[in-house]
């Protein structure tokens, strides 16, 4: 199992660009053996290419686009924890740390 939040220019010291960075992750969703599964974030632009190079199942997860499984109600506060409710086949509470910047991180 995969799960994808999001593919942005970071740890360029490693990375040549964005461009490397997604060609990076669609080698990493080709090698999901076809009964594993890839969560990803339909909200991020890059998510499709991803997509379509996969032969794993795939659960797209979104708080701005229409996507199976969604975020209905969250509560962020920078630099603390905060509380994002997920819907799928039902409500499922996660905890995430949100950074003054913006990132996430949840368990």
């Amino acid at each position: 199992m995969a799960i994808i939040l999001n593919m942005e220019e970071d740890h360029l010291d490693y990375f040549k660009n964005i461009d490397h960075i997604v060609d990076t992750f669609v080698s990493y969703g080709k090698n999901i053996q076809p009964k594993g599964y890839m969560i990803i974030n339909a909200d991020d632009s890059n998510a499709q290419k991803v997509i379509n190079n996969t032969n794993a199942n795939v659960i797209t997860f979104a708080v701005d686009k229409k996507s199976p499984l969604y975020s209905r109600k969250y509560l962020l506060h920078p630099g603390r924890l905060s509380k994002v409710y997920v819907k799928y086949k039902r409500r499922i509470p996660i905890s995430c740390t949100v950074e003054r910047n913006g990132k996430t991180q949840c368990v």
